[in-house]
């Protein structure tokens, strides 16, 4: 397992790595996902930090986006250059917090508080990305 944390220092071993994002302004709460991912899927790549504008710098060096947990709303995050990184990639989304709960988004939304069952069962769904696709 390799974990990327903008609070501390550390970078993937390659270009063509597959990761694991988490953007959760909360550290523990990606803390959280993070480990859960660690233990259900052992070896993975996981990058974690607390700002869209943090994880697109990190994202653009990663070849595949497997998952990727954002703690932000559907508005702000369709918005952001982080929404096509991510898809670009592969990348399955699925977001969190109170403004994602709200919505009547596309998104899927992991709904807070969560449980390692939850964040597995998300896991076993990686190969949709979009609510009905």
């Amino acid at each position: 397992m390799n974990i990327i944390d903008s609070h501390m220092s550390g970078t993937l071993q390659a270009a063509s790595d597959t990761a694991f994002l988490i953007v959760v302004r909360e550290v523990l709460v990606g803390q959280d996902i993070a480990q859960a991912i660690a233990e259900a899927m052992p070896g993975s790549n996981i990058i974690s930090t607390t700002t869209m504008e943090e994880a697109a710098a990190l994202v653009i060096g990663v070849r595949r986006i497997a998952t990727a947990f954002v703690a932000f709303g559907p508005d702000d995050f369709d918005a952001s250059p982080l929404a096509s990184l991510i898809l670009d990639r592969g990348g399955r989304i699925i977001l969190m917090g109170p403004a994602a709960e709200a919505s009547s988004g596309d998104w899927p939304v992991l709904s807070y508080p969560f449980s390692t069952s939850a964040i597995e069962a998300c896991l076993a769904s990686q190969d949709r990305n979009r609510t009905g696709a």
